[in-house]
């Protein structure tokens, strides 16, 4: 099975793919780890991005029948649609709120410039911050819209995984469930995380900042620019 494990940056991707390892590992799956030749040279994870076809060729062949979770921020590929046809391929989608996007945005940002680093240092403030937002929701909505992968796609929404772990870790498992050996335990996936040093890029771990952290006016702004985003996360 491969699982293709897309996330809006800043809407806990990471941890999505742990959660999505971890269960695939609890149940007998055995999910391989890519080598350097097939992930991002600089990246520790599963990460691949693009996910166009070179990319998920490699993929393929590496993993043979095995298991595999592949992080990605990339826009979908039309390659894709031809995956999910050739193999047992099911994508998991992390979302988020654009207006807390920003917001992680923005801390990570200060912490980069604070130590010197250069990732989202161009964050300074909501003006320099909209635009990395908007790429985001761009490349999610290339999944949503993408008709022939429906059928194998799960949205994961930031606050639920993060803040109702157990109820979606068990929605997650359920769509996992074909490619596992034995039964997986939500709560005991969900004891797994509770050292929250295991999540690479945690922030603050709060729910809905925008309503203690952002002005009306800014979050109309985002609502108005993005109305896209939340149409189409309100009819879900």
């Amino acid at each position: 099975m491969i699982v293709l494990s897309y996330g809006m940056t800043k809407s806990a991707s990471s941890f999505a793919w742990l959660v999505l390892k971890e269960i695939l590992r609890l149940g007998g799956a055995r999910p391989i780890d890519l080598s350097p030749l097939a992930r991002h040279h600089a990246s520790s994870i599963d990460f691949v991005d693009p996910v166009d076809e070179p990319e998920l060729k490699l993929v393929e062949i590496e993993s043979g029948g095995r298991s595999v979770v592949v992080k990605t921020h990339s826009a979908i590929s039309d390659y894709v649609a031809v995956l999910v046809q050739r193999r047992p391929t099911i994508i998991f989608l992390s979302h988020r709120d654009p207006r807390d996007i920003a917001l992680s945005l923005m801390d990570h940002g200060a912490r980069s410039r604070a130590s010197g680093g250069e990732d989202f240092a161009e964050c300074l403030d909501h003006d320099s911050t909209t635009p990395m937002v908007a790429e985001q929701v761009r490349r999610l909505m290339t999944w949503v819209r993408a008709q022939d992968v429906q059928p194998y796609s799960v949205y994961v929404d930031y606050d639920a995984l993060c803040f109702d772990t157990e109820a979606t870790l068990v929605k997650m498992i359920e769509r996992l469930e074909p490619g596992l050996r034995e039964p997986v335990c939500a709560d005991y996936v969900a004891a797994s995380f509770h050292d929250k040093s295991r999540i690479p890029q945690f922030n603050k771990g709060a729910p809905r900042r925008w309503e203690r952290e952002m002005s009306e006016t800014v979050s109309e702004r985002y609502l108005s620019e993005f109305a896209s985003y939340y149409e189409w996360r309100d009819l879900r």
